[in-house]
């Protein structure tokens, strides 16, 4: 998500992601933007702009950040459990685990994954 600092989260109006019992959805709004694929794969000489991308970067950095943020909170409500631990891919978005630790700053942590790079 390189390009989500670059613009507003809210600039594309989308709406959040369907987050009920754990399970995350995606709006139809999110699936007909996904569909505009010119508008949003910047290539030069393309009908699109890599402020177009970062909009989008931006409001998926955001969606993303306040379901794992409602994931979470439902996980230790129906756990009880006060430690939370990621792994995987979540565990390597810096910006939404920093948003979670700042809420629960004394039970969380993250196990990351193993990077590679081939």
């Amino acid at each position: 998500m390189g390009l989500a600092a670059y613009a507003s989260g809210l600039d594309l109006k989308l709406p959040s992601l369907i987050v009920s019992s754990g399970k995350v959805q995606i709006p139809d709004e999110w699936l007909s933007t996904f569909a505009d694929r010119e508008k949003y794969a910047y290539v030069e000489k393309q009908n699109s702009s890599i402020s177009d991308s970062a909009k989008l970067a931006a409001a998926g950095q955001r969606a993303f950040e306040d379901a794992t943020v409602e994931v979470a909170t439902w996980l230790r409500r129906e756990s009880g459990c006060e430690k939370l631990c990621f792994a995987g891919g979540t565990a390597l978005n810096c910006v939404a685990n920093t948003r979670i630790r700042r809420e629960w700053p004394e039970s969380f942590f993250v196990l990351g994954s193993r990077v590679h790079c081939c």
